[in-house]
Order: C-alpha cells, then sequence, then structure tokens
C-alpha cells in the first residue's frame, strides 16, 4: 500500500479525534450540540449518550488502532484493513447522529424539527472538516475561503428555517464551485464576488489577503487614501465600506531619517472609459514605494534575487489593471512624479551546494542545465503618454551533458561527461518591436579525455564556434605540467582562429583571411613543494567575476588567502563586489600552556552573509575549511565555492571581522578556532563562528576525539538569535559519537523561541526556523556487531521535551542447512510535557527480533502510550511473531472527567502590588551634568542618600501605567480596574508632583492582538513604568537639616603683559583653560568647578592677598560669603558686596532647590568688566573660579 494511502488513513485519527471526544459524556456532548444551535439540558442527553455508543466505539477504536500502529512503526506500521475498516463503521454511524436526539423533549417545539435533524450529520461533519483544516492546513481552509468553496454561515433569528433554538454558525461547503472555476470562470466570478454586475473587490481582497498572510507573511490589508479613491475609483468616496487594497512590501530600508519600502499593491479599479460603468469594476495591480530604492533583494532562500530600481511616489507609475472589458495599463496617482523608468529584474541560481540548474535528467547523469534564470520587466513613461514597457526573460549557459557510463563504446572511448554548450538565450516582448529572440549566437563542445605525456597531463579539448561576426572558431585544452617540484594548471587554454576580410583581397580565402589568436585561460594554478618553503596559488576568471587563492609555508609560518571580485552588480550598475579571507599560522606562547596559533580575517564590500548557506557549509562539515583551511591550495575551489555561496554579493552591506587560534599544549592537545564577523549596512548582524577540537592523550595517538563546530547569528533588523553546532569527527577509542544542537530565540513578534539538542519529539511540530538535527548519539561498533545509543532533549517556551533510544545488531555466519542468523532489537522513551495548560505524552517502547537469511523467524516487542492529565488516556500492544504468525494483544482504557480549562484571568492590582513590594522604595537619580558640590558619606544598609540636584525614582515592570490594558500574558482582566497609575504624596497628605518613567513593555503580553495585527503590530511600547521626583518635590522637614561650613580654595592665574597695572575699577577678564586645575577637578579632588558665567559681576573674599608660587598665585582661606550681583546691585569692593545670595551656613535641603543651585551654574562666558581691587605689581586676569567644597 502506497505510503499516501496510510498517511490519509494516519490523519482520520485527527479528523474524527473532535467528535469522538465530543459523544463520551453528557457533559460534553451538551457543549458540542451547542455550537450547531441545539440547548439541551444536560440531564436529558443520557439517552443520546447510548444510542451513540457504536458510533463513539467505532470513532475511538479508529483513533486507537492508528496511534498504537504509528507508535510501533511509524505510519508504515498502520493496518490498512483495520484502519479502513474502523473508518467505515465511523462513517456508517455518523449518518445517525440526528435520530439519536429526535426525541428528546427540549426539541420538541422546534420549528422544521426533522428537516433540521436530518441536516445535523452533514453540519458535523462540515465542522469536522473545517477544524481540521484549520488546524493543519489553514492555508487550504483560507483557499476554499477565497474561491467561494467554504462559506460561514450565521443563524441569527428565529424566522430562519434553520433555527434550532441558540444562535450559532455552521460551515458550508459549495465544491461545485471548483468545477465551475475552471469550465466557466467569469460564471465562477460573478456569482462569487459580482464580477461584470457589481464587484465587490472589498470581499476578495480580504479573502485573498488572507491566503497570502499563511503563505508568506508579507503582505498586509489596507486601507485607500482619498486621493487614491478619486484617481482609481472616482466617486467611490463614502460609498459604504473604505475600499481595501492588498501591499506586498518586497523590502524596507530604515536610514537615520526615513524609511523607504518597495512592494506591489493590488487594488480596485473602476470602469474603463468616460462612463467608468459599475459593471466593468476591476482590480489593478502596480509597484508603489515610499522614497527611492535601487537595490538587490534575496529571494528563494538565496536562491533568487530581485534587484529593483525607480521611485513612483506612494501608488502607481505604471500599473495594469484587469477589467471584465480586458486588460489596460494605467498611470497611479504617483505617476506625475514618475521618473521615467522603473524596473525589476529578478534572477534565480542554482541550488545550495550546486553550480547548475537541471532542468532534463539527474545531476550526476545524463542531463540538460543552465546556470541562471533572469526575468526582467520594466517600461518608461509620464502621464498621459503612450506605454513603453518591456517583458523579457532569458537563460545563461544552456548546455548538455551526455554521461559516457551508460554507453560501453563512449564509456571506452570518454574519460568524463561530454558537454555541448549552447550559450545564452533570451525571449522578450516590446511594443512596437513584438516578441523577439536573442542568443544562440555560439555553441560549444568539451570532450573529456584522459593523456598522460611524460610531465602533462590533459582533462579534456574544447571546440566553440561564435557566429557573431567575425566568425570565429576556438580550441581549447585543460591540463597540467610538473617539473620537480613545480606544479602549474591551466584551465581552458587555447588558440582562436576568426574569419576576417580582406580589404586587398590578398587573404588566404581571397577577400577573407584568417587571424589567429591565443585564448587566455579561464583560471590556472602555480604550486611549490620544497624542502624550504611549499605553496601555490589559485586564479579563476569569469567574465565578471574573478576567484584567487595564494598559500605558502615557511617552515612553521603558514599564510592563506582567498578573494572573489564581482565587476558588476545585478540592478546596480557600477559597482563592484569584493570578498576576501587570510589567515596566518604560527606559534606564540601566551599563558597558562596556551599559545596563539593563527590570526586571520574576512573582509567583504558589497556582500552580505547567507545564515542559510553558512549553516549548510556547517552541517555538511566544511566550516574548518573557511576558517584555517588545512590544505588551501587542494581545497581550493571548495572553499572559494563556500565563500561565494556564504557570502554573495549585495549593494550597501558590508563585511568585516577577526578569526583567531589557539592551542593549549606541547604538542597541541586543544585547538580552538573562533571569529566574530561585523556586517553593516541595511541590515546589521553580529556572526560568530569557529571550532573546538581536542585530542586526548594526543594527536598521534589520541584515545578520545571531539571535533565541535558552531555558528551563532545576531540579526539586529530581523530581530532574532541563533546558535547552531554539529559533532564531527567525533569518537571515544573507537566509538563515533555525532549530533547537533540549535537555539533559536530574539525579541521579534512570533517568534517561536526553542533550544534542542540532538532533535524534538516526533509529535511536536518542527518549528520553521529550526533545521533538521541529528539525535545525539553514540556508534558503538560498525557494522556487526554494533550498538547504538542517542537521545535527544529540547525545550521551548511551552513545552519540555527529552527521549532515547537504543538498537542492537548482531550477525552469525552463514552456516549450511541452517542459514545465516541474526538478531536485532531496540528500546525507545519519548516523553512530551506541555506547560500550560498541564499536559503530557509519554511512549515507551522495545522489541526484540531473531532472523534467519534476513527474515523474521521469532519476535517479540511492546508499545505503551500513556497520555493526560484531561482525561487519562492509555493505550498499547503486546505483540509476538513466531513463524511469520502473529499474536496481538492491545488494551485502550480512558479514565477522568474531561474537564473545560477555565478561561485564564489576571489581576493588574494584585501584580503591581507584588512588584512594589519587591522594589526597595526610592531609588537615587544622579544629577544630569552637573556637579553639586558636595559628597554623600556611605549610606548605612537600608537607607538611601538622595542628591538635591539628582531625583527620586522608583520603577516597576510587572504592568505597565496610565494606559488601559485588556490582559497579562494569556490571562484575560475580567474584572477591577484595567488602568493602573502611581502617585505619591508627603507627610502631610499633599500631592507631590512627579514625572513619568517610561520603559519597554511587550505589546502582545498585555493587549489582545488579530493574527493580522501580529503581523503589524510592533514588538515592544514604551508605556510608564513608574514616577521619579526631582527639584522642589525633593524638599521634606527643613527642621531635620544639616548645617555644614565649607572650605574654599582659591586659584588666581596672572597672565603675564606688557600692559601698566590696572587700578581699582573694572577689568575685562580673558578667560583660559589651565590643564593643572582641570586635571585636579577630573581627578575628583575638586567637586565643583564654576566658571565665570552670565551674571553681570562675581565678587569673592579671599582673605589675605595671596603670595606668588612661581607664576601662579594661590590662597586658601575660609571664605565668609560669596556674592553674586545683578544690574540692580552697585559693585562694591572685591571680597564683600550688599545682599549677597549665599551664605556658608545654608542648610542641605535649600542647597538642593535654592541659590546653591544657581552658583553651580555661574555663567559660562563673562562679557562684562569684572570688579577688582588693584593687587601688588601685576596685572591679575580671573581667568577660572575653583571651588572645593568639603564637610569640616
Amino acid at each position: 500500500m502506497s505510503d499516501f494511502v496510510k498517511t490519509v488513513l494516519s490523519e482520520l485519527a485527527r479528523f474524527i479525534s473532535p467528535l469522538s471526544a465530543a459523544i463520551q459524556d453528557e457533559q460534553a456532548l451538551e457543549h458540542y450540540l451547542l455550537r450547531f444551535g441545539y440547548s439541551i439540558d444536560v440531564t436529558a442527553l443520557g439517552g443520546a449518550v447510548n444510542s451513540l455508543g457504536p458510533l463513539a466505539t467505532a470513532a475511538g477504536d479508529l483513533i486507537a488502532q492508528v496511534d498504537s500502529d504509528v507508535a510501533q512503526g511509524g505510519i508504515d506500521n498502520i493496518d490498512v484493513g483495520a484502519v479502513i475498516a474502523l473508518a467505515q463503521a465511523s462513517f456508517t454511524n455518523l449518518d445517525d447522529f440526528g435520530d439519536a436526539f429526535s426525541s428528546l423533549q427540549d426539541l420538541a417545539g422546534l420549528p422544521n424539527k426533522a428537516e433540521n435533524l436530518g441536516k445535523l450529520p452533514g453540519d458535523v461533519l462540515a465542522a469536522l472538516l473545517t477544524d481540521y483544516l484549520r488546524d493543519r492546513a489553514d492555508t487550504g481552509l483560507r483557499v476554499l475561503q477565497f474561491l467561494g468553496v467554504h462559506e460561514t454561515v450565521s443563524v441569527l433569528e428565529q424566522t430562519d428555517p434553520r433555527w434550532r433554538g441558540a444562535i450559532y454558525h455552521y460551515s458550508r461547503y459549495n465544491w461545485a464551485r471548483l468545477g465551475q472555476l475552471f469550465r466557466d470562470p467569469e460564471g465562477w466570478g460573478r456569482e462569487v464576488y459580482g464580477w461584470g454586475v457589481d464587484f465587490d473587490s472589498n470581499t476578495a481582497l480580504v479573502r485573498l489577503g488572507a491566503v497570502l498572510e499563511t503563505i508568506a507573511s508579507l503582505t498586509r490589508l489596507e486601507q485607500m487614501t482619498d486621493v487614491q479613491i478619486q484617481h482609481f475609483l472616482p466617486g467611490a468616496a463614502g460609498d459604504g465600506d473604505s475600499p481595501k487594497m492588498i501591499v506586498a512590501p518586497v523590502a524596507a530600508v530604515a536610514g537615520n531619517t526615513s524609511l523607504a519600502e518597495f512592494g506591489a499593491a493590488l487594488f480596485p479599479v473602476s470602469g474603463a472609459g468616460p462612463q467608468r460603468p459599475a459593471t466593468d469594476r476591476g482590480l489593478a495591480v502596480g509597484p508603489y514605494s515610499i522614497g527611492t530604492l535601487n537595490q538587490a533583494i534575496s529571494l528563494f532562500g538565496g536562491q533568487g534575487a530581485l534587484s529593483v530600481e525607480g521611485a513612483v511616489g506612494a501608488l502607481g507609475g505604471m500599473v495594469l489593471s484587469m477589467r471584465p472589458s480586458g486588460f489596460n495599463a494605467d498611470f497611479g496617482v504617483g505617476a506625475g512624479a514618475f521618473n521615467g523608468e522603473f524596473g525589476a529584474e529578478m534572477t534565480v541560481s542554482p541550488p545550495q551546494g550546486q553550480d547548475k540548474i537541471v532542468l532534463i535528467g539527474e545531476a550526476n547523469g545524463t542531463r540538460v542545465q543552465i546556470d541562471q534564470v533572469t526575468v526582467k520587466a520594466g517600461g518608461s513613461a509620464a502621464s498621459g503618454q503612450e506605454l513603453d514597457g518591456y517583458l523579457a526573460a532569458g537563460i545563461s549557459q544552456l548546455a548538455m551533458v551526455i554521461d559516457p557510463s551508460d554507453d560501453g563504446l563512449l564509456g571506452g572511448v570518454l574519460s568524463g561527461p561530454l558537454e555541448i554548450n549552447a550559450g545564452d538565450l533570451a525571449l522578450g516582448w516590446r511594443p512596437g518591436k513584438g516578441v523577439y529572440f536573442e542568443g544562440g549566437s555560439n555553441l560549444g563542445i568539451v570532450i573529456p579525455v584522459e593523456l598522460s605525456l611524460g610531465p602533462v597531463n590533459i582533462y579534456d579539448f574544447g571546440i566553440e564556434l561564435e557566429f557573431d561576426e567575425p566568425m570565429t572558431i576556438k580550441l581549447t585544452t585543460t591540463g597540467d605540467l610538473t617539473i620537480g617540484p613545480l606544479f602549474a594548471y591551466a584551465e581552458d587554454i587555447g588558440v582562436s582562429a576568426s574569419l576576417i576580410e580582406a580589404p586587398d583581397a590578398d587573404g588566404l580565402f581571397g577577400r577573407t583571411d584568417l587571424q589567429f589568436g591565443f585564448v587566455p585561460p579561464s583560471g590556472y594554478a602555480l604550486a611549490l613543494q620544497s624542502d624550504v618553503i611549499t605553496g601555490g596559488g589559485f586564479l579563476s576568471i569569469d567574465e565578471t567575476e574573478y576567484r584567487g587563492a595564494l598559500a605558502l609555508k615557511f617552515q612553521s609560518f603558514g599564510f592563506s588567502a582567498f578573494a572573489i571580485l564581482n565587476t558588476e552588480l545585478p540592478g546596480a550598475p557600477g559597482t563592484f563586489s569584493f570578498a576576501a579571507s587570510i589567515f596566518g599560522e604560527f606559534s606564540v606562547p601566551l599563558s597558562f600552556g596556551f599559545f596563539l596559533t593563527g590570526v586571520g580575517g574576512f573582509i567583504g564590500i558589497n556582500r552580505t552573509i547567507d545564515s542559510d548557506a553558512l549553516r549548510s557549509v556547517l552541517y555538511e562539515g566544511r566550516l574548518d575549511n573557511l576558517i584555517f583551511p588545512s590544505d588551501p591550495i587542494a581545497n581550493a575551489a571548495s572553499i572559494l565555492e563556500d565563500m561565494a555561496n556564504v557570502m554573495p554579493p549585495q549593494s550597501g552591506q558590508h563585511i568585516i571581522g577577526p578569526v583567531v587560534k589557539i592551542g593549549w599544549g606541547q604538542p597541541v592537545l586543544l585547538d580552538i578556532k573562533l571569529g566574530l564577523i561585523l556586517e553593516v549596512g541595511q541590515e546589521v548582524r553580529i556572526i560568530i563562528l569557529g571550532g573546538l577540537g581536542v585530542a586526548l592523550p594526543t594527536r598521534q595517538a589520541a584515545i578520545v576525539e571531539i571535533s565541535i563546530t558552531f555558528f551563532g547569528e545576531i540579526d539586529f533588523s530581523a530581530r532574532t538569535i541563533s546558535f547552531d553546532a554539529t559533532l564531527l569527527n567525533s569518537r571515544i577509542l573507537t566509538y563515533t559519537l555525532s549530533g547537533d544542537a540549535a537555539i533559536r530565540t530574539g525579541w521579534a513578534p512570533r517568534l517561536e523561541h526553542v533550544a534542542s539538542f540532538g532533535g524534538l519529539h516526533p509529535a511536536f511540530p518542527k518549528p520553521s526556523n529550526l533545521p533538521d538535527l541529528r539525535a545525539i548519539t553514540l556508534a558503538f561498533g560498525t557494522n556487526n556487531p554494533r550498538i547504538t545509543i542517542s537521545g535527544y532533549t529540547a525545550i521551548t517556551s511551552n513545552s519540555l521535551q527529552f527521549g532515547a533510544r537504543a538498537d542492537l545488531y548482531a550477525r552469525g555466519p552463514d552456516l549450511w542447512i541452517i542459514g545465516q542468523l541474526a538478531a536485532e532489537g531496540y528500546i525507545y522513551l519519548d516523553a512530551l510535557v506541555y506547560f500550560d495548560p498541564f499536559a503530557f505524552d509519554v511512549a515507551l517502547g522495545g522489541g526484540l527480533s531473531l532472523l534467519r537469511n534476513g527474515n523474521s523467524v521469532l519476535s517479540l516487542g511492546f508499545d505503551l502510550r500513556l497520555q493526560g492529565p484531561n482525561t487519562f488516556y492509555i493505550s498499547g500492544k503486546v505483540w509476538a511473531t513466531i513463524l511469520r504468525k502473529k499474536v496481538k494483544f492491545s488494551i485502550t482504557h480512558r479514565w477522568g472527567a474531561r474537564q473545560s480549562l477555565p478561561t485564564p484571568s489576571a489581576d493588574p492590582v494584585a501584580l503591581l502590588r507584588q512588584a512594589l513590594q519587591k522594589v526597595r522604595g526610592f531609588e537615587a537619580v544622579a544629577a544630569l551634568n552637573r556637579s553639586g558640590g558636595v559628597s554623600f558619606v556611605a549610606a548605612e544598609e537600608g537607607e538611601a542618600l538622595i542628591d538635591p540636584l539628582g531625583g527620586a525614582r522608583l520603577m516597576q515592570t510587572a504592568v505597565p501605567l496610565d494606559v488601559s490594558i485588556q490582559k497579562v500574558g494569556e490571562g484575560q482582566i475580567t474584572g477591577g480596574p484595567a488602568r493602573l497609575d502611581l502617585a505619591v504624596f508627603d507627610a502631610t497628605g499633599q500631592s507631590v508632583a512627579a514625572s513619568p518613567v517610561n520603559q519597554s513593555f511587550v505589546h502582545g503580553h498585555f493587549f489582545n492582538l488579530t493574527d493580522a495585527e501580529r503581523l503589524r503590530a510592533t514588538a515592544f511600547d514604551s508605556l510608564k513604568a513608574g514616577v521619579e521626583i526631582t527639584g522642589p518635590g525633593l524638599i521634606g522637614a527643613t527642621s531635620k537639616a544639616i548645617e555644614s561650613h565649607y572650605e574654599y580654595e582659591y586659584v588666581e592665574i596672572p597672565v603675564e603683559t606688557d600692559a601698566p597695572p590696572v587700578a581699582a575699577g573694572f577689568l575685562t577678564p580673558q578667560v583660559a583653560v589651565v590643564t593643572e586645575i582641570v586635571g585636579r577637578f577630573n581627578a575628583r579632588e575638586m567637586e565643583l568647578r564654576a566658571q565665570v558665567g552670565r551674571v553681570d559681576r562675581l565678587f569673592v573674599s579671599p582673605g589675605p592677598a595671596p603670595a606668588p608660587v612661581g607664576d601662579v598665585f594661590v590662597a586658601e582661606a575660609e571664605f565668609d560669603e560669596i556674592g553674586v550681583f545683578f544690574d540692580d546691585h552697585q559693585p562694591g569692593p572685591l571680597g564683600r558686596g550688599p545682599q549677597p545670595d549665599i551664605r556658608d551656613d545654608l542648610m542641605m535641603a535649600e542647597i538642593g532647590v535654592g541659590s546653591f543651585a544657581a552658583a553651580s551654574n555661574l555663567v559660562q562666558g563673562l562679557d562684562q568688566p569684572l570688579a577688582v581691587d588693584a593687587l601688588h605689581e601685576v596685572n591679575p586676569v580671573m581667568t577660572d573660579y575653583i571651588f572645593a567644597a568639603g564637610r569640616l
């Protein structure tokens, strides 16, 4: 029986399980019937449950049979006959589903009772199908809805013929519309959406958008703007629901100050012609952009690329419309600003790890292949002018490869495949030119040979005809030359002959002459192997790409480098792309027995990192070749190919990162390779890659060898974090050790968080962002005998998974008469635990078989599965097979009452109260860019000292404040307040002014979102999380103030000048930077530096006149007071002034909010004369005042 049939049968269990669960008891049946409009008291359903017993038995046995067969040996083990029989019994009994309720008194007064009960089995079957599709194939269900096959019908009124006593909604399937779609597509459109009558574009686009959302999650549904409606749907504004359109962004690039986005839009358009009839309404598709784009976008996991250029405004430029009357080219809202050109080019390259796309045949056999597929579209126009567009598609390097191994004669003559090249081909269309064909102007054939002529080896001969002017024939060959320690290799080197015109008719063929030329090699390599130095190089040349490698080794020093240069980039003319890696190997001792054994790095200009390609290289075991390759020249071609795949060209992206190699021990026992690569540009990523190798006790006689390579990525644009690791070429003694691990997390919305070591539980759906992982496996023996032990463990945001398996195989000799005997066995455990709601699924099994000549003679085994706790269900079987006779004992048992899970609720008030209890009161906030002039002593435990120039902050992160929330996690807020806030009061009960403090909160954790909103909503919101008090709000009881005195240091810097001394009066200060003072201040020897500022005059009482010390006057004294005088004061003598603003006995509380804060900003740039007294015989210039405050 085919795997497809078995898969379908296995899915029957999922299909019918909701019905099986609903008819097990009266409570479940009561809730299930409400779905179909029947409100029946639970006490009246006992008889109905008994009547549905045959259906319940058949459905339950069907589920148990499938579960048991799959648990024992997977889908292949399904007993097809048994499952089909149970399925037939289930659906046969389903036909009588409505009869079980015909005698109930609760339904006696309902109209159309018999008719509606007759429709109930069909309604149940449709509901089962809808539930199954929504759970297993949601995209398929949405496609059926778009095609009009599936509809949800509501029964809301008692006058409805389908009224059954309660409001309900049922599924209806109209399968005839599938046939109508292919037989009469216009009739299908008219019946489903009113196409050609009154087109319902909103319904069509909403359904289509739902399909596209599940396929790629790249589309969004938007309302058309008034300008767009006026242009494309004149007269439709205010006509019912606002017209909608589907927007599919292809690329979005965020800059420092702007956002550029490019994509395609699908939107409704009015009828054609001046009258714009409603019966001719249709749809249009066209490009849109916000800003301007000119870049290449990766598609299909890196296998394809889309390059776009041009700017067309909000929507439009050139759009193509489809109406009942036909197809048209229109111009969009932005057409007036259309730059006259628009182009898009999509390329499809070979799959990862391959260099060709195979069209016909197999990759390793006879085949037709190409290098690339390219599709281009674009045009130029302006509003009101005729469209000049183009559409073209082409393939590059079409070739046929003939494998001679399929033919005895060719296989004996040729040493390898025969290759026939047809070059590039293109097909296009353009207005006025029509359909055109280009290419096919050359034909080539490559004949593989194996010739050895002494030191020369010939691998193939090539013949190529070019039919362009002038006609040219090329003869090429590929071979190598070995002379002593020197090795040389050349690829496709040869001669060419061209037919040219002889002006004097004296050519070899009269008017035609033959011109010979040299065909340079497309790739060549050199290598040198000597006692002193070894190494070599490789160079490959293509039309737009150069690849090269170089490696040298001199005694203990080694050097290798690889580079790729692309002279052209798709969609970015005049741009180049470059990628390179370089590595040097040596030995420099470090500490603790470690040695630095290598340094290198990567660089890429207009290059990006292809994570999927790097991940493939990792799991295929070639990552070691990319960082410090052991044999760089021998592996140059594969290393460069991997580099080209891992670092593909992309305009605007750049790569740089160092790589180091560290060893431990002599000889090296532990080998570490580690690289950190930074990618910058429109996307920012950090890549970590490397490896770890251990060999004990020595590499030459290793008993334990462990080799781990890993790759991690932090993608700031995608907001994801990933890590992959693999065990390769590892063993303990002679026993092989292997396995993979992966972690996926991040801060993006709808991200599936998972950490897995060895894989996942077989029944757990694999997240799309997780690769297939090998189990952590230890293999004893290689073939006969062998024992394999494997295991896995994984954790996701809502599950814990673990499992293990052991397999045994042993085979004896082939004995006469008896034959060859063998034994095989296995035992396994798989456990899956869900956290919320709590559930578990544990499977345990094993088996042992005796085989003769590969056929089972005796076998026995068991499988057991336990699920719960709602309800508990155990299923399993024990079987034995003797001489192909199978004896099986099965068990299925369910116990415990099924309970409806209560809707989780949340109490935000309790959560906030708990959070505040965990917070240790207000925390101090330092003053921003200001010095308070004092230093606090260390606070006692449990106390906090708050700087008056700073503030006090209270913050929590349990719930956002001052906003109405709808839920907390999965708990809905069903009672109590949904909007919470904090207020601060002083000791007298008066409110204290406080400013909000914001924090990032996960949007989906506190607000309900639809699936569509989840795609568009921001992951985090900046919302209020607490309060902060500053300024006057910090003033407490002044009676508790601490009175302090301060000692000040006054530094006067004189400036030597030829000017005569200045008498008492006004002096204009000169500003200077004094290194000594600034250094002391930065060293925190002084707490406050107050430069002369914007006040008009500053008076300082210095005490005794300072004595000169060198060129600096220094004096220390306890100042009585400091005065700051403004325009309304008269200048006084140096030292004192009337009404000083600051006193030396200010209290701490006053310092925080009063004059001291003003004095701390005494100005930045005095532009008025400074009143001073004449000092001695010099001309003092006041340049800076330094106040050093400390408690006495």
